[in-house]
């Protein structure tokens, strides 16, 4: 099988220089608008290892089932080297999801990305995820965020999520259920419904909380729910006993001053990893001692008026 001509492939992706070769091409991502013969060709052939179907806002077109069928088959070829599928914005349905993981091959391939960001992915397609031949690939790294899965849909996915390095689902409808999602290195949980029982019960199962063995929890994103100063407190156990997490994020929750402060002082004990706490219930003033706790009373006196968020950069200079 010959490589497609640069004319074939043009529409694919705006990448491609005008004569490449198939071993340069495995190097190169095809961004497509839509699943088409030549990206099947390509995927079967070995020529790439990424593809992105551009969704809202690029022109994108609705994924079918008949393509999605076509995208999963097409990875069962030896030839196959494809390890990473984007598919974000594209009206992808649980149906859809259904005959890609029905089709997926059962032993394993070389897939270990999965981006289904912004698609219209329900607990249905999260109970699809989890029961099909998905369960047999070597998936690292999986994105359903902005989505509309709920706690009943996070119960689902623990059975995968325990191998994953990152798993992103926030801008889901997740609040209890996010006990079930402890178990990759770097999560990101962020807007959904998460309040401060909800964290416990999750930190209680996998995070290291409450008694709990340290976890491999390296970065934690839970900007945007409704945790309060219970909820920090919580977070302020575990990471004085988990010296792996490198990264948390709580901004734009409802923690007061008691919560964040015990935050901002562990971070200044252990001095092992970023907080981020910027749109929390602070007053001014609150946020001016927060500021010099994180970063010290040179750039707190330099920018009193400064939120934490806003010195990340300068403190890195």
């Amino acid at each position: 099988m010959d490589a497609p001509q640069h004319s074939e492939i043009f529409e694919m992706t705006s990448l491609f220089p005008s004569s490449l070769s198939p071993f340069r091409m495995i190097h190169m991502p095809i961004i497509a608008r839509a699943i088409t013969d030549e990206i099947i060709q390509s995927i079967r052939a070995g020529w790439t290892r990424e593809v992105e179907i551009i969704g809202r806002g690029g022109g994108g077109t609705t994924t079918t089932t008949q393509n999605m069928s076509r995208l999963a088959k097409a990875l069962s070829d030896p030839k196959c080297r494809l390890n990473r599928i984007c598919i974000t914005y594209n009206s992808l349905t649980d149906e859809c999801l259904r005959v890609f993981v029905s089709e997926l091959p059962s032993r394993p391939c070389s897939l270990v990305d999965l981006d289904f960001q912004g698609n219209g992915i329900t607990d249905s397609g999260a109970m699809i995820l989890s029961k099909g031949n998905l369960q047999h690939q070597h998936l690292k790294h999986l994105n359903l965020s902005h989505n509309y899965i709920g706690d009943t849909g996070a119960h689902f996915l623990s059975s995968i999520v325990k191998n994953l390095i990152h798993f992103d689902i926030s801008n889901n409808q997740i609040g209890p259920g996010a006990q079930w999602l402890i178990g990759p290195q770097k999560l990101y949980i962020g807007w959904n419904n998460i309040g401060d029982e909800d964290l416990k019960e999750m930190m209680t199962k996998g995070g290291g909380g409450e008694g709990g063995e340290e976890s491999n929890l390296e970065e934690l994103d839970l900007e945007g729910n409704k945790l309060r100063d219970p909820g920090a407190f919580v977070l302020v156990d575990v990471i004085s006993k988990n010296s792996k997490l490198s990264k948390l994020n709580v901004s734009w929750n409802d923690i007061g001053f008691s919560g964040i402060h015990s935050l901002a002082n562990t971070r200044m004990i252990l001095k092992s990893y970023e907080l981020t706490t910027e749109g929390n219930r602070l007053e001014v003033e609150e946020e001016t001692i927060i500021t010099r706790m994180l970063f010290g009373s040179r750039l707190g006196d330099a920018f009193p008026h400064s939120r934490p968020s806003d010195l990340h950069s300068l403190h890195g200079r």
